[in-house]
């Protein structure tokens, strides 16, 4: 076979791609055929731009020769083991793209099976997008397309209403001081971040909590009602709006209904403390002065048993409460803040922090309803009087004229990668003394540097927001002039808050339309992943569950922070649980009381038991991981095998009608060889070959001359569970798996767990050569008195993370603890772990198994590393989890199918 250029090899590629595109898009598979359909159009479409330049090699653009060796490069990359290893071992050393060059050989040849072509789907389908789209803008010379910006759905541009904003601030202000003057009050207010796109006719509404003493954490509900600026004072330059309150005398005629005129709100609030049901204190301003309408009933009355939660808990503590819909929401509403706010008491540079925007529960879910908190105390001008004739250090001066930006800039960063400016500063060894007392210009610095290493990660639009964000010359025309007021705010919306619009709208403009996002947002619950939930009418405030702590919390809080946290987990699941048996849609299976206490405490929540009938013997544990709720067993104690796994499995199935796949996560053997697997990392069964992730090693036949013949194949998991793997792989070649991350999640909720559960040292891994046995034969026994020379010298890594490696697992009845014989089975079946339970559960119980490795299935097997390789496989299945949506798998192939 002659050397082939690479823009030939590229068409021989295609012409693979389109014949397996062929065979499988007609099969009864609609998805899968769909993915063929458009993997044939694209490759199509490639091979017709690039047919002309086949034969002109010599000639060819430097962008466009760029382009074929990243595709070859990506096509390469998809072939996960050699296809023909002699002939790719036999090309000359100067030849490129060996896997794909041996891929266009192995096709040529005869009976060849069509499952030959391994590559994750989505990557394919963007990726040839992407050339489609760069082949068309150069042979048609027009000017190709903005890098990160993406086709926009037009909508109309909102009406700011920062004039309204500042004037509610000011009423509240107002009013606390002529309260001091009485009495002695903590006043504090905050307001709800909101879009504002939705409104009545020509009002505004203000959602804020009050309060007149911190200490007690009671919070009054409080609407203010602006006006919009009449027209006819409007600015006829297009774009985005103002409001103000209205300003007429004979306003008050307008009103039939009476009202009051208010001073101070502690009066009005201490006499609605005491009703029942809780109701709210409706508001509104007019000629400078507070208005008291008639009061309404509260819907959703705070719940003031569960302690209040910022954002900058939930990053730290609980991101997991933060899926993609969820940050991206919370993004707008931030974004929303600053065109709405910039330039108000409320964005004051001590009030737009992660630690003063929260969260409150009701008595049944946490809505996403931000708002961010100022204290009425503080004097409006905060400007220390300075002489001006002193000199200043031009070290002193902004690096950033508007640090409420910036500050946005750095929460849509610590909001995506769900971590801390601080805990990525010390990640990228940016560190600062006293991160309380950073000011302005270093914390400016420092998210430059965190976005410039983070970036690439982003998506576009969002990208292009936070870029826009830390501009120092944001507020700088073409001729480097400040902006007006209203161009600032135009400009704050279009480069800004629309990228953010957009980037919600691609992802879930579905379910989440932009003019309704307010109301959207509080059916959001927070507990739960951010599943929208129906309105339903609130609980009487008796059946809240009673406080962890009779203390109640002041604003900074008598816990710490991890402890609000994790009450406010807790108490949730210590509600009445009113879940049914078909509200479970994962089930996990355990072998070993040492993996199910790992699984029960990687659970974000776990519930109260149902009711189970007698004929099914098994012990359930009720929890919840994001938007999943999970059913977890785990097989009689001291009962092991194929045989009691499956007996378990088929009792869950019989008791719970509505799951949707399974999980079999626990400990195993590893088989080090091809692979550089190491005790504590994780091995998940991947279908490989006529393999579907599993083989019983120990099933099969014996024939002439006693040789042993394996006979049949278990089935391989749901393509729910598959694509969600290929989702982690191409997520774990961009960042490091967050295995750590839940395994100190799961430790710090439960210290008891340290001892068993954490890292034993590597000193504690030591593999010995497969030929040597233990000295001596005892379980308890270390290996002091084993031959150090026997011991086989690996590369030392440089983190202690495990790793997660792929590929198949093996499972019998019988436990492995021979070298030699795992040695022999590792040459026959490419496997690369052993385990007793899997091949008796995957046939009956549509599962992926996921197992940590806790001994190389040799004589030297002990227990050391038996808890930190159970927590790391409970770690991955939940992270596996987390990339599975609860629409995702609402939709997936359910277990009544395969039930007899």
């Amino acid at each position: 076979m002659n050397q082939m250029t690479p823009i030939q090899l590229l068409l021989e590629s295609f012409s693979i791609v389109r014949t397996v595109a062929d065979s499988f898009q007609d099969g009864e598979n609609h998805k899968l055929g769909k993915f063929f359909g458009h993997l044939n159009a694209y490759s199509f479409l490639m091979t017709e731009h690039l047919l002309p330049f086949q034969h002109q090699t010599p000639e060819l653009s430097v962008e466009l020769e760029r382009l074929i060796h990243t595709v070859l490069n990506k096509l390469t990359a998809f072939l996960r083991s050699p296809v023909l290893p002699e002939f790719e071992s036999a090309l000359p050393p100067s030849t490129r793209f060996r896997k794909l060059t041996a891929l266009v050989r192995y096709w040529e040849l005869p009976e060849n099976e069509n499952d030959r072509l391994l590559y994750r789907r989505d990557e394919l389908i963007l990726l040839l997008r992407g050339c489609v789209a760069t082949l068309q803008s150069q042979l048609s010379k027009e000017p190709p397309i903005r890098e990160h910006r993406t086709l926009r759905r037009r909508r109309s541009k909102p009406c700011s209403v920062w004039m309204g904003a500042d004037t509610v601030f000011q009423a509240l202000f107002t009013s606390s001081r002529a309260c001091s003057q009485i009495h002695t009050h903590e006043s504090a207010a905050r307001l709800r971040l909101a879009t504002h796109r939705k409104h009545d006719e020509d009002q505004y509404k203000f959602e804020t909590l009050v309060s007149l003493n911190l200490t007690c954490h009671i919070w009054q509900e409080t609407h203010i009602r602006t006006t919009l600026l009449p027209s006819s004072s409007k600015k006829k330059k297009a774009g985005v709006k103002f409001c103000l309150t209205e300003n007429n005398e004979n306003s008050a005629e307008k009103h039939k209904r009476p009202r009051l005129s208010v001073m101070g709100l502690c009066e009005q609030i201490e006499k609605l403390k005491s009703k029942r049901p809780l109701m709210r204190l409706n508001l509104s301003i007019e000629d400078g002065r507070l208005w008291k309408d008639q009061s309404s009933q509260i819907e959703h009355p705070i719940n003031r048993t569960i302690p209040q939660i910022s954002l900058k808990d939930i990053i730290k503590y609980r991101p997991t409460c933060l899926t993609e819909k969820v940050k991206r929401v919370l993004a707008v509403l931030l974004a929303y803040s600053v065109l709405h706010l910039h330039g108000t008491p409320w964005l004051r540079s001590t009030n737009f922090h992660p630690d003063k925007i929260f969260f409150f529960a009701t008595s049944a879910t946490i809505p996403l309803k931000p708002y961010i908190h100022t204290d009425l105390d503080e004097p409006l001008d905060g400007c220390v009087n300075t002489d001006e004739d002193k000199e200043v250090d031009p070290d002193d001066l902004p690096s950033h004229p508007y640090p409420d930006i910036v500050m946005l800039a750095i929460m849509l960063i610590e909001l995506y990668v769900t971590q801390p400016l601080q805990s990525l500063a010390r990640e990228f060894e940016m560190q600062c003394e006293d991160w309380a007392i950073v000011d302005d210009n270093t914390r400016y610095s420092i998210a430059i540097a965190a976005f410039d290493k983070l970036k690439a990660d982003f998506p576009d639009n969002y990208r292009e927001a936070v870029d826009r964000c830390l501009d120092p010359n944001i507020g700088l025309g073409p001729n480097d002039d400040e902006l007006s007021e209203q161009d600032f705010k135009r400009l704050i919306y279009d480069d800004i808050v629309q990228p953010l619009e957009d980037e919600l709208d691609q992802g879930f403009g579905n379910t989440v339309h932009i003019d309704r996002l307010d109301e959207i947002a509080q059916t959001m619950d927070l507990s739960t992943w951010g599943q929208m939930r129906p309105t339903k009418c609130p609980l009487p405030e008796s059946t809240a569950p009673p406080p962890s702590n009779p203390d109640a919390p002041t604003i900074q809080g008598s816990k710490s922070l991890s402890q609000m946290c994790i009450s406010w987990t807790s108490l949730a699941g210590t509600m009445p649980n009113t879940r049914s048996h078909r509200d479970y849609t994962v089930g996990w299976v355990c072998a070993l009381p040492r993996e199910l206490a790992a699984a029960q405490a990687i659970l974000d929540e776990i519930h109260l038991p149902l009711p189970q009938v007698s004929s099914d013997q098994n012990n359930y544990t009720f929890g919840r991981i994001g938007p999943h709720n999970i059913v977890m067993a785990c097989l009689p104690a001291g009962v092991t095998g194929t045989v009691s796994a499956a007996r378990v499995a088929n009792n869950m199935m019989a008791t719970f009608l509505s799951l949707k796949f399974g999980l079999m996560v626990g400990i195993g053997g590893g088989v080090p060889g091809q692979k550089d697997i190491r005790l504590g990392d994780v091995v998940v069964g991947e279908p490989f070959g006529p393999f579907g992730g599993v083989i019983q090693y120990d099933f099969g036949k014996t024939v002439q001359n006693s040789d042993f013949r394996r006979t049949g194949s278990l089935n391989r998991p749901p393509d729910v569970l598959l694509t969600a793997v290929s989702r982690l792989k191409a997520d774990h070649l961009r960042k490091q798996p967050s295995l750590e991350r839940y395994i100190t999640e799961m430790l710090e909720k439960y210290p008891d767990l340290i001892a068993e559960y954490s890292h034993p040292g590597v000193e504690n891994d030591i593999l010995f050569a497969s030929e040597y046995d233990h000295v001596p034969i005892d379980d308890r026994s270390t290996c002091d008195r084993c031959d150090p020379s026997k011991v086989i010298q690996r590369q030392p890594r440089t983190s202690h993370a495990a790793l997660i490696h792929y590929g198949l697992i093996a499972s019998g009845n019988k436990l492995i603890r021979d070298g030699k014989t795992r040695e022999k089975l590792r040459k026959e079946l490419d496997v690369i772990c052993f385990e007793m339970e899997a091949a008796g559960i995957i046939d009956v119980f549509p599962c992926l198994v996921i197992r940590g490795i806790c001994d190389y299935a040799d004589t030297h097997k002990n227990k050391v590393w038996q808890g930190y390789a159970a927590a790391t496989a409970a770690a991955y299945a939940k992270e596996l989890l987390s990339v599975i949506s609860g629409s995702q798998s609402d939709n997936a192939h359910r277990l009544e199918s395969i039930r007899p």
